[in-house]
């Protein structure tokens, strides 16, 4: 490993060699047409956390400085590695081209889906996930985050490497608004019944509308709770 600033660093050579049985390790479950094109590089700076992203031109970029799993064992740093870039690879066959949201949303959530699956199939420990702070970061903030809520989703269907945060002694879990978590748990309804069937990332015009639908309503709650917090609201 290398270090910049302190930080221990995968190098490119060993990012090179992880790459290949990934690939391969992938096209055993799901259809890859091709194998797409990557670039190494050491920082983004249009999104410092980022690990790795897909181009829509299907190449994939991997954020050295971001790939810093120093304090895991080296089969662990590849283990980590294999999640991250499966996920990745799970874009190019999920990817919709279509500008609504329930397509990106959807895209994000088959993906992760993907790269658990394959990570259970393959005994390869994802990257422990922390579901109460996705929850927070998806409708609790200023903004919607489809991709945290994407996460959240996947994480709590398929990832068994849960972690929650310990405040002041106690388990943090996320406070959400009555309404947006029955929203919540319609969906993950709606999304356990499409993760089954085989060739489920093609998700029908039907259910996309559907998860658009939905999606539409929790970012409209939640623009109703910041304008009129106290307003009362009864459940469906």
């Amino acid at each position: 490993m290398e270090s910049k600033k302190g930080i221990a660093m995968i190098t490119q050579k060993q990012i090179r060699a992880w790459i290949p049985p990934a690939v391969e390790t992938f096209k055993k479950y799901y259809p890859l047409p091709e194998d797409p094109p990557y670039r190494i590089i050491n920082e983004y700076p249009d999104n410092p956390r980022s690990i790795m992203f897909t181009t829509p031109a299907n190449e994939i970029f991997i954020v050295r400085s971001q790939v810093d799993y120093s304090k895991s064992s080296p089969r662990k740093c590849q283990q980590l590695f294999n999640h991250h870039y499966w996920h990745e690879l799970g874009h190019v066959v999920s990817k919709i081209d279509s500008p609504k949201m329930s397509a990106i949303f959807w895209s994000e959530f088959a993906s992760e889906v993907m790269s658990l699956k394959i990570c259970k199939a393959e005994n390869n420990t994802p990257m422990a996930v922390d579901l109460q702070a996705l929850l927070d970061q998806s409708v609790n903030m200023e903004e919607f985050d489809p991709y945290a809520l994407a996460h959240y989703f996947a994480g709590s269907l398929l990832n068994k490497n849960i972690y929650y945060e310990i405040i002041d002694g106690k388990t943090y879990k996320a406070t959400i608004d009555p309404v947006i978590s029955n929203l919540i748990a319609n969906i993950k309804e709606t999304l356990g019944h499409l993760i089954d069937p085989p060739g489920f990332w093609k998700i029908t015009d039907e259910d996309l509308c559907l998860l658009e639908n939905e999606l539409i309503e929790i970012k409209a709650m939640m623009r109703i709770r910041r304008l009129t917090p106290d307003l009362q609201i009864p459940l469906p």
